[in-house]
C-alpha cells in the first residue's frame, strides 16, 4: 500500500471523460501540487501540535514552580511574624527589666544619699567621693 493510499488519498490515473490529454495532465499535476502542499500543510501542523504540547508541558512546569515558590514564600512570611513577635516579647521584657533595675538603682543611690547626710562632716566627704567614684564608675 502506498502512502498515499494509507493517508486516503487517491491518485486520478483513469483519463477524464470529456477533458482533452494535455487539460488532463496539468489537472493531474495542479492535483498532485494540492496533495503535496496539503501533506506539508498536514506536516507542518503536526510539527506545531508537537511544539504545543511542549510549550504546555513548560507552562505547566512554570506553574508548578510558581505555586511551590507562593507557599514557600508565605511559609517564609509567617515564620517572620512568628520571629518579630517573639522579638517584640523579648524587647518589652528586656525594657521591663531594665526599668525594674534602673528603679532599684536609683532607690539605692538615694538611700546611700540619706546615709552620707547623716554621717559626721569628715566621713560624709569620704563618702561622698566614693559616691562619685561609683557614679563615674
Amino acid at each position: 500500500m502506498s502512502d498515499d493510499a494509507e493517508r486516503g488519498l487517491v491518485r486520478f490515473e483513469e483519463p477524464l471523460a470529456g477533458v482533452d490529454a494535455p487539460r488532463e495532465r496539468a489537472l493531474a499535476a495542479a492535483l498532485e501540487r494540492r496533495l503535496r502542499d496539503l501533506d506539508r500543510t498536514q506536516h507542518e501542523c503536526d510539527a506545531l501540535r508537537a511544539e504545543l504540547a511542549v510549550r504546555d508541558g513548560y507552562v505547566a512546569d512554570l506553574q508548578r514552580r510558581l505555586i511551590e515558590a507562593t507557599e514557600s514564600l508565605a511559609a517564609a512570611e509567617r515564620e517572620l511574624n512568628r520571629l518579630r513577635a517573639e522579638d517584640a516579647e523579648r524587647t518589652f521584657e528586656h525594657y521591663v527589666r531594665a526599668s525594674a533595675d534602673e528603679a532599684a538603682i536609683r532607690r539605692r543611690i538615694e538611700e546611700a544619699v540619706t546615709l552620707v547626710a547623716l554621717l559626721r562632716d569628715r566621713d560624709r566627704v569620704a563618702a561622698l567621693q566614693a559616691l562619685r567614684s561609683m557614679l563615674r564608675g
